[in-house]
């Protein structure tokens, strides 16, 4: 993306992700980067220079380059999602006369349950850390805590003394 005009709505569209949304900077990253590609795309393929008066069927072939890239469902509701906080951002700041994507459906993203160990596994990885020191002890604490609450490894983790 070279176009000015398309690199000053990028850069209004950041400001208003990371002032406005308050978004993490891992979010920034990846929504930048869908926008960027996003302008590069209507540039190159559509020579549009100033996303603001893009309609549906542009929006819609857009994504069909994306699938055709070979993009994951996650990766597909994601930049659906940058190009609807995209759009509609424009339009709430009046630099659209219309928001392309109000009509844009998001698909659903089934998440898999986890695997669950079984008793033979978790007994193993007990036998494995068993022992007397202190480090064996907090291993075989720890994976006891995790196999009898089901936490996350991360919430383990975050875990304070108080909240046991």
């Amino acid at each position: 993306m070279s176009d000015i005009h398309a690199e000053r709505y990028l850069k209004e569209y950041i400001l208003f992700l990371r002032i406005e949304q308050n978004l993490s900077a891992n979010s920034i990253v990846a929504y930048s980067h869908d926008i960027s590609r996003y302008l590069g795309w209507l540039q190159d393929e559509k020579e549009i220079k100033e996303p603001t008066n893009i309609h549906l069927r542009t929006v819609e072939q857009y994504l069909y380059f994306l699938a055709a890239l070979g993009l994951n469902a996650r990766s597909m509701a994601r930049n659906i999602s940058s190009l609807k906080s995209f759009h509609a951002f424009l339009d709430r700041e009046g630099l659209s006369n219309e928001n392309p994507t109000v009509l844009l459906e998001s698909p659903k993203i089934l998440n898999p349950l986890p695997e669950i160990l079984e008793r033979e596994e978790i007994e193993a990885m007990l036998q494995a850390v068993r022992g007397e020191s202190p480090q064996a002890l907090r291993l075989t604490a720890l994976i006891e805590t995790l196999y009898a609450t089901g936490i996350r490894v991360s919430e383990l983790i975050a875990l304070k003394k108080a909240q046991v």
